[in-house]
């Protein structure tokens, strides 16, 4: 079995495994001997770290390098979109349209 495959299913099985510990932590045991209400405080205070780290490591990464390009761009737009409560499909086209034209002036600028 190839190392690639072997790593699809170590990352199933941990996947599979952390979605049953979550299951039990929230519900608790039978017994109550896992307190239940910590979980329930912490849980809501993931979901935005996790998606704030996600976006961090999609924007500002490339490969194994920290840049600073176009998406950096769109990130700002996105952000003053979702601040000014503007619906998504228009926070969406404005945050594309300004990482395109962005790059197009990048990719301008740098020939000679």
């Amino acid at each position: 079995m190839s190392p690639t495959w072997l790593l699809t299913l170590a990352t199933g099985a941990v996947t599979i495994a952390s979605k049953g510990a979550g299951a039990l932590f929230v519900r608790g045991s039978r017994d109550r001997k896992i307190p239940v209400q910590p979980v329930h405080q912490l849980a809501p205070l993931l979901l935005p770290a996790v998606l704030a780290a996600l976006i961090t490591v999609q924007v500002f990464s490339s490969g194994t390098r920290l840049t600073l390009d176009a998406r950096a761009a769109g990130l700002l737009v996105a952000t003053l979109g979702a601040r000014t409560r503007l619906p998504p499909i228009v926070i969406l086209l404005s945050a594309a349209a300004v990482t395109a034209v962005v790059r197009l002036f990048i990719s301008t600028m740098g020939d000679p």
